[in-house]
């Protein structure tokens, strides 16, 4: 036990590993984007000083780390360049409306390495003469509008109160705000040629002004890093990386489509954890892909890819339920759900809770992380579950602590949490084909050990119903001989005996002996028309009731009784001669016992079963009698022995019907069910 346990142990933590290994490598091993060098040297329009980039200092792939912000105000495009320098790599808190002004400087044309700068810069000049540079700005919360010095390029959503002819040539006027967030690329051409570049530096440069008003200051701003460089290389690497999240969701999908369907297969509930797992990573993926795109309800996206992981974390808790431990897990699950629901609840109110609301989402998932990496130890520790269901917890508890990383990337492709939706994804995958397989071969194997079984059963079977045979034989025939001579002679005794007592009490012997013999005719009838080895089969029952009144009408007619069948056309699936069997045995009693005038016969179809009635108006049978006890007759006499009730309710049970009676206004009638064909 406790090498297994030490194995456990050793597997974990070499999965551990694996995962920082896999941070190191998408840390240290993916080449970074390049940062493009930005300095402050630059005089605004206000005399301030204001963020700027040189095209000189740009690659063909660059990401804007600083702008000039000015928060609760529009500056006029292409006349007020100004703002405070921000970092976009700190954690900032944006107002509710303001303008974000990037500045890109061209050449300085009277720098001694122009001709060299100009050189490096042919790639990018194209057939109209100019320098061409593509600009990416991620989604901005939660409407902008976006100025190429002072022209009108973008919109997306509507600012409330937003006149554009104070801004632009653009006449049109948005009265209420109207959310959509889009990622948008922007075209900056520059002046190449030397002579025609203002040496005025901020005269000279290529600005871009960016409006923007959000519905609350919780996210309020630009989220993620601008990009800027060749418009190949821009736009290759922005498809990639929303082709690679397709990707993930498409597979991710697929899984949870496939865990649905074993579920329903199997008509079970173990795989739900796991298909709660993948089917919470396929919401952090369709949420990002949404985000990517143009949308209108951002908002709601980013909650819900949230809350996603915190869904994703309580899966995977629930795969290491104990019952043992029942009431920890539940406190624990009750607690980590409580924290789930009010993140989701913090987002989704309309009041301000930014100053602590991050705060409050980092720790609860850092709590579900921790608590999901000592609920694995323990779990390892007590050998409750096999190892390859502790792995998924043990990578969802490591995926929530990079959740909590600070970002480092804003492409998927070098994302820790990314790639870990990805691992998990695949081992759920080979952990579901796997039990499934493994279930598969099982049943097989059982299948095949069960054939075995009902075969020997069934010999078996076969063997007793033989045994009984013999027996009923043997009590039906050679024990009737003897009860039949004792009739004979007590016959003979009644003739001869002249005292009323005697034969008083010769009567009473005469009449058992006449039961026993019936009793043994059941018995020989029973042992010729085995119901358990008679099969089934589809017939008429109209020509089984016509069979019926033909062989009892005479009867009948001799005791005075009408007797009636109405015609049917009704197939049923049953044992034929069992059942005539029972209907003999019912209508039989009906004329020698029930002291009846009329005997009707009819069959009606009600959701899938046939019900034949057996009708009589005789006396009809006391509330506290038992027919169907297998020793009742309808004799009235102190000890009853008959047995032919009993064995017609299991001729009936042996066909999935039945047998039952009831009693109204006067009339006794029998109820026989059975199989529709």
């Amino acid at each position: 036990m406790k090498h297994f346990r030490k194995l456990h142990y050793c597997i974990l933590t070499a999965t551990l590993l694996c995962c920082a290994l896999l941070v190191t490598i998408l840390l240290f091993c993916i080449p970074p984007v390049h940062k493009a060098p930005a300095d402050t040297d630059l005089l605004g329009t206000d005399n301030s000083n204001v963020a700027s980039v040189s095209i000189a200092d740009l690659t063909d792939f660059n990401t804007l780390t600083a702008v000039n912000y000015t928060p609760d105000r529009f500056l006029q495009p292409g006349s007020e360049i100004q703002g405070t320098p921000v970092s976009l790599t700190q954690n900032n808190r944006f107002a509710s409306k303001g303008t974000f002004v990037f500045v890109i400087r061209n050449l300085d044309p009277a720098s001694p390495d122009f001709s060299e700068q100009s050189q490096a810069l042919a790639p990018y000049l194209q057939g109209d003469g100019y320098w061409h540079f593509t600009l990416y700005i991620p989604r901005v919360w939660s409407a902008c509008n976006v100025y190429v010095k002072s022209i009108l390029v973008k919109r997306t959503g509507d600012i409330s109160d937003y006149d554009f002819i104070r801004y632009t040539e653009y006449t049109q006027y948005t009265s209420a705000h109207v959310t959509k967030t889009e990622p948008m690329f922007l075209d900056l051409t520059f002046y190449p040629r030397q002579q025609a570049i203002s040496p005025d530096p901020l005269y000279a440069a290529t600005v871009v002004t960016l409006h923007y008003e959000s519905v609350s200051v919780k996210e309020a701003g630009i989220e993620g890093y601008p990009l800027i460089g060749a418009e190949s290389i821009v736009r290759n690497a922005v498809e990639k990386d929303k082709t690679l999240i397709t990707i993930l969701c498409v597979l991710a999908a697929l899984i949870t489509a496939m865990f649905i369907f074993v579920c329903f297969l199997k008509r079970s509930l173990f795989f739900l954890p796991h298909l709660c797992i993948v089917f919470g990573i396929f919401g952090i993926l369709i949420t990002s892909y949404f985000l990517t795109g143009a949308t209108s309800f951002p908002y709601l996206l980013k909650t819900l890819r949230i809350f996603a992981l915190a869904f994703i974390q309580l899966s995977a808790l629930h795969v290491m339920r104990s019952k043992k431990h029942f009431r920890a897990w539940f406190a624990v699950t009750v607690l980590l759900s409580f924290c789930a629901f009010s993140v989701l609840v913090l987002r989704l109110l309309p009041f301000d809770f930014s100053a602590w609301e991050s705060a409050y989402i980092f720790t609860a998932i850092l709590l579900f992380s921790l608590i999901l990496l000592v609920s694995t130890a323990f779990s390892a520790k007590r050998n409750s579950l096999q190892l390859v269901y502790l792995v998924n917890p043990l990578l969802v508890a490591v995926m929530g602590f990079f959740a909590c990383l600070p970002d480092i990337t804003m492409f998927a492709v070098s994302n820790p949490t990314f790639w870990m939706c990805a691992v998990i994804v695949l081992y759920t995958t080979y952990l579901g084909v796997s039990v499934f397989i493994r279930q598969e071969s099982q049943l097989q194997h059982l299948t095949k050990n069960l054939q075995s079984e009902v075969q020997i059963q069934t010999r078996e079977m076969k063997t007793m119903i033989e045994e009984r045979d013999q027996l009923l034989r043997y009590v039906s025939h050679d024990m009737k001989k003897p009860v039949l001579s004792m009739e004979n002679f007590l016959c003979i005794l009644r003739q001869r005996e002249s005292d009323p007592e005697l034969r008083k009490t010769v009567d009473i012997l005469c009449h058992k002996a006449a039961e026993l013999t019936k009793n043994f005719n059941v018995l020989a009838s029973y042992s010729k028309n085995n119901f358990a080895a008679e099969n089934s089969r589809i017939f008429d029952l109209n020509e089984l009731l016509e069979r019926a009144k033909e062989d009892f009408e005479p009867d009948c007619t001799a005791y005075g009784i009408l007797f009636k069948t109405v015609p049917c056309k009704i197939s049923v699936y049953a044992k034929y001669n069992s059942l005539y069997s029972v209907i003999s045995n019912v209508i039989f009693n009906a004329i020698e016992h029930s002291e009846c005038s009329h005997l009707w016969i009819s069959a009606a179809r009600k959701k899938g079963v046939c019900y034949l009635s057996i009708t009589d108006d005789g006396k009809g049978i006391g509330e506290k009698q038992d027919v169907f006890h297998p020793y009742y007759s309808e004799k009235s006499s102190e000890n009853n022995t008959g047995i032919g009730l009993y064995i017609s309710k299991n001729f009936m049970k042996s066909m999935n019907g039945d047998l039952t009676y009831r009693q109204e206004d006067g009339k006794l009638t029998f109820l026989i069910s059975m199989p529709l064909a």
